[in-house]
Order: structure tokens, then C-alpha cells, then sequence
């Protein structure tokens, strides 16, 4: 690829579409994959993932789209698969930047409508686009079609894209289900005609790719479940995924077999319940539910709790619990916490410090390793992969989704696979694909910057300004604060010097050394301003180099220093 060549840039060459990851493949979540085809920008989901420990105050990673969307003149339309976070939760972001039609099932487009509601922000000024299995999102070269498939969500579609004398297979994130929970079983007929009809690339869901056989079915975990809870001699506790309405369902119908009173904690869980009202598919039994001014009154061998925490989210209903914070329920020694989910990779610690928690206050603790069957997965397994391979029998296979071990597995696949033919490529995020009837090509690569999103949800940050958070979290602060007035030569506030998360050598009084500091600044100022003619600007650099200088000299460590003198430039009479 020509250095000078705009990735993005809009072309009319309508043999060929270029395709280029922003997330996704090579690491855990953050999907967005960008689909570029006669001059048109098509964005197939957009998703965050969860951050590393070390980054501090953030609660999610997404990907810094700005200079790519601009090369592209913008984005034609969002088409989205499902509506997990690794999927969605970037979209109110990226979207008020970026608008363009967003198309989605009615799941996800209600969970998207419930995010931008949460944001302050009115749905309806945007171009949200319910579209159902079997529909079409067709404009001038180019035909999204939405396949039913089954996953840990409702309502989640793959995609068969249709571009001028090209066919691309998107999986997004599936499953087959012979016998599903309240859906119907993954459209394998239509999966058939697809394959019928030519593919020339399928781009196929890794996330359990290392794992041979077949992916269990979500009904098989009902009387695993069912026998935990009968042996829980006091109140049983359950956690899951918020999102996974047929493992909610599962949970309720389990309640009700034991003889329990169910009560329910958490927004997630009640937010995925409110959207599965509005769009008509499940309701909890209300005779089934406790509320909670009634919860002291069930005996505690009679009541099932289903709470928000699985992955130790630190302010879920069960964190709540553990650190005995949840305003209606305590739990007691000879309770029952039961994890009915898997660990998603950079939860571990989170995770062992909530169940350490639980069991401090006397509860046992139960997961899949203890009772296996109590959770099963919501992605392919590797003879999953290689049935849909035989179905749609593509040229050519990009696998996505997963970290490069799983996206390692996935393009052995093809290899292990009878009468398949497809010829698998391993691209990571970042990476640039073209594809035309002779295959794909990487042609190049683009460094993908992050934004992070501050943990109360109200902005982002760029990485570099994550980076000085962190550094002052390490190294501390010192703010030097003052005002001077420039034609009166007086200090109408004299300079003070706060430090901040920095500990202070025990030789030394800090007050002493703040006061000497000070009252040198205060000497400095009116040399550097009046003497060496130093604009406002460069004196207040000066001064944080002095500063640095003089905490790293008792310190053997630089903080972060931040210098706000006011330099004012017309007289004030004070006596007036």
C-alpha cells in the first residue's frame, strides 16, 4: 500500500470492497468492523471492552474512529448484529459524532434507544431503524441481509452482505440451538441457500473456537440448576449475565420448581426485563417476584435471588451484598452464592476478591467448576464452526471476534473441515483487507487509537489524557496557585503551593518547605514577567520546571506539576 494512500478514502472500484477491523480480532470485545465499497463507509457494529485493572477511573475502552470516519466523508449506515456491549456499547458515542441510519433488531435497537435515554440524549432525534430475520437494508450497491441465528441475546442475526459481483458472510456472535429458549432454532435452511448462492468470504465468530465438539444447549442447564438450588438448606443467591433473558428465564422457571419466592437485584437485570416487555416475549410471573419492602417476610430456605456481579463489577447489587451495602438484603452465614456464567478474561481478580468477599460473611460459594452444567456458552464451538462452513462452503475465511489464539483455532478450522475449501487468513485489528474474486489482501495496517470512557459515563478521554491520570495517581501532584498584577507590580493573590498525594520526607517540615518554595515564587514572578520579558505563558513553565526540579530533588521522583498564575495586565486601584 502506497504511504500517501488514504485507507479510507471513498473509491469507485466496484470489483472490490475493503474491509478493516477497528476491534475485535485479536483481542476481547471492542467489535467494530468497517466495510468500505463504491465510495460508501458501512459500520458493522461498535463496541467497547472492558479496560485493564490499571487504568484508573475508567469503564470502558473503545476505538478512536475520528480520523478514519473523516477520510471516509462520514458513514453511510450502522448495521448491528446484536445487542451486546462488545457490540453496541460504543454506538451513543461514536453516534453523536457520527450520525448516520442505524439498523438493528428490535432488542437491539431498544437496548440503543435505553442507552441514548440514559445519556440525556432523545432517541427520536436519530434514525434508528428496527429490522427484523429476513429483511433487507438495500441501497445503490449494497444489500444487507439479516439471517436468524441463536445466541446468549434475543434476537441476534448474522449478516449476508451483498456487494457489486461480491457475497461476505458476517456471523456476528452465534450459536445453533435445536430446541432454544422462547426463539425459534438459527435459520440452517436460509443458511443452506446462502451457500447455495456463492460466498466469497465469511467472517466467522472465534470466541470458542479452541474448544472441539459442540456448543450445550442454554435448556440443558435447567435441572443442574434445579439440583444446586434444592440443596441450598438456606436462601440461594444466583449471578449471571444481565443481558441473557433465556438464562433469566431458566432461572425463573427453577425458581418456581424449588418452591422459592424470587427477588430480583440489579438495573441490568431489570433493564433487560423492561426491554423484553416492550418488545412482547417474556414477563416474569409477578406472583413469583418478592419486592422489596416484603423481602424480610420469606423464610430464608424459601427464597432465590437473582443479582447483577457475575463479573465483579464493583458497583453490582452482589458487591453491594458482599460488602453488606444492599439496603433490603443481607446475606447470612449458610447462604448460597451460585455463578451461573463464565470469566470473561480480565475480570480474574475482580471476580476472587467478590466471592472472598461473599464467603467472609459465611455463604458458600458455587460455579461451574463446582457443579458443572450450572452455565453453558453463547458461542460456536469448533464443530459448530465447521458445520457453518459446511453450510455456507465459502472461498475464502477471515475468522473474527476473539483473541489471536481464538482466531488461531478458528483458521484451522477450514483444514478440519470435510469437503471445505475456503481459504483462511488470520487478520488482527488494525489490519487492511481487500477482497476481490481472486481472495483477500492485506494490504497494509493502521495504528488504532483509544478513547476511554470516565466511569461515571458522562465523557471520554483520549489516551493521552489517561496517561497524565495515571502518572498523577503514581507520582502525585503539586498545584501552584496565584494572581499577579503586571502594571501595579503586586501580587494581588500571593502564590501558594498545594501537593497532592505526595508523601513527604520525614527530615524535612513540609510547611517550611511550601512556605520557602512559595516566597520564592513569589521573587520569581515579577524577574521573569518584568526582567526577562516572559510572557505569561513562558514564566508559568518556568516556574513548574523550578517546582519539578526542587520535588525531585527531595523526592528522586518528578510529580506532576500544574502552575496557575493569573498574570492580570491592566492597574487596579486598591483603594478605590
Amino acid at each position: 500500500m502506497d504511504a500517501q494512500e488514504k485507507i479510507f478514502a471513498p473509491t469507485q472500484n466496484l470489483g472490490m470492497v475493503r474491509i478493516v477491523p477497528l476491534g475485535g480480532c485479536g483481542e476481547f470485545g471492542m467489535n467494530l468492523t468497517c466495510f468500505l465499497s463504491g465510495g460508501k463507509l458501512f459500520v458493522v457494529d461498535a463496541g467497547i471492552r472492558f479496560p485493564d485493572a490499571f487504568r484508573l477511573g475508567v469503564d470502558a475502552v473503545l476505538p478512536d474512529v475520528d480520523k478514519w470516519f473523516a477520510e471516509a466523508g462520514g458513514v453511510y449506515a450502522y448495521i448491528l448484529t446484536h445487542g451486546h456491549e462488545d457490540h453496541i456499547g460504543a454506538m451513543p458515542h461514536i453516534l453523536q459524532k457520527w450520525p448516520a441510519p442505524v439498523y438493528g433488531t428490535a432488542w437491539t435497537i431498544e437496548l440503543l434507544r435505553n442507552k441514548l435515554f440514559r445519556l440525556g440524549r432523545d432517541p427520536e432525534q436519530y434514525k434508528l431503524k428496527v429490522v427484523a430475520p429476513g429483511d433487507h437494508v438495500v441501497t445503490e450497491g449494497f444489500d444487507a441481509e439479516y439471517v436468524h441465528i441463536n445466541h446468549s441475546i434475543p434476537m441476534a442475526c448474522s449478516l449476508n452482505l451483498r456487494f457489486p459481483g461480491l457475497t461476505i458472510f458476517h456471523t456476528g456472535d452465534f450459536k445453533f440451538e435445536e430446541d432454544p429458549i422462547i426463539e425459534r432454532p438459527a435459520d440452517l435452511e436460509r443458511l443452506k441457500r446462502i451457500g447455495d448462492e456463492g460466498v466469497d468470504l465469511l467472517l466467522a465468530d472465534s470466541t470458542n473456537a479452541e474448544k472441539d465438539g459442540f456448543c450445550p444447549a442454554e435448556n440443558s442447564i435447567y435441572e443442574p440448576l434445579l439440583k444446586v438450588i434444592n440443596q441450598c438448606e438456606r436462601a440461594a443467591v444466583v449471578t449471571t449475565f444481565s443481558s441473557n433473558l433465556w438464562r433469566i428465564k431458566t432461572i425463573v422457571d427453577v425458581c418456581r420448581a424449588a418452591g422459592r419466592r424470587l427477588y430480583i437485584t440489579g438495573g441490568g437485570l431489570e433493564n433487560t426485563l423492561n426491554v423484553a416487555k416492550a418488545v412482547g416475549i417474556y414477563e416474569v410471573p409477578p406472583e413469583l417476584r418478592i419486592a422489596d419492602e416484603l423481602l424480610a417476610s420469606v423464610p430464608r430456605d424459601r427464597l432465590m435471588v437473582l443479582a447483577t456481579g457475575c463479573q465483579g463489577e464493583r458497583r453490582s447489587s452482589l458487591a453491594r451484598i458482599a460488602a453488606g451495602e444492599h439496603r433490603f438484603f443481607r446475606l447470612n452465614p449458610g447462604d448460597t452464592v451460585i455463578w451461573s456464567s463464565r470469566l470473561i478474561p480480565g475480570n480474574e481478580k475482580a471476580v476472587i476478591s467478590l466471592s472472598n468477599n461473599v464467603q467472609r460473611l459465611g455463604a458458600k460459594v458455587i460455579t461451574a467448576r463446582e457443579a458443572p452444567g450450572i452455565h453453558v456458552s453463547g458461542h460456536a464451538y469448533g464443530g459448530d464452526i465447521g458445520r457453518l462452513l459446511q453450510l455456507i462452503r465459502p472461498k475464502n475465511f477471515l475468522p473474527i471476534h476473539g483473541a489471536f489464539s481464538q482466531l488461531n483455532a478458528n483458521y484451522q478450522r477450514p483444514l478440519l473441515t470435510p469437503n471445505s475449501v475456503a481459504q483462511a487468513q488470520i487478520v488482527e485489528s488494525g489490519d487492511v483487507i481487500d477482497v476481490d474474486k481472486e481472495g483477500t489482501t492485506i494490504i497494509g495496517r493502521l495504528e488504532i487509537e483509544l478513547k476511554f470512557l470516565e466511569s461515571d459515563g458522562s465523557g471520554l478521554m483520549s489516551y493521552g489524557e489517561l496517561r497524565e491520570r495515571l502518572r498523577i495517581g503514581e507520582l502525585g501532584m503539586a498545584r501552584v496557585d496565584g494572581v499577579y498584577n503586571i502594571p501595579n507590580e503586586t501580587w494581588v493573590v500571593e502564590p501558594t503551593i498545594e501537593l497532592i498525594g505526595i508523601g513527604f520526607p520525614e527530615n524535612l517540615r513540609k510547611s517550611d518547605w511550601l512556605c520557602a518554595k512559595a516566597s520564592k515564587i513569589k521573587q520569581l514572578v515579577p524577574q521573569l514577567l518584568l526582567q526577562k520579558n516572559l510572557t505569561a505563558a513562558q514564566a508559568s513553565e518556568e516556574i513548574r520546571q523550578f517546582i519539578r526540579r526542587e520535588l525531585q530533588r527531595i523526592l528522586r521522583k518528578k510529580p506532576v506539576v500544574s502552575v496557575k498564575i493569573h498574570c492580570i495586565d491592566f492597574s487596579i486601584n486598591l483603594l478605590d
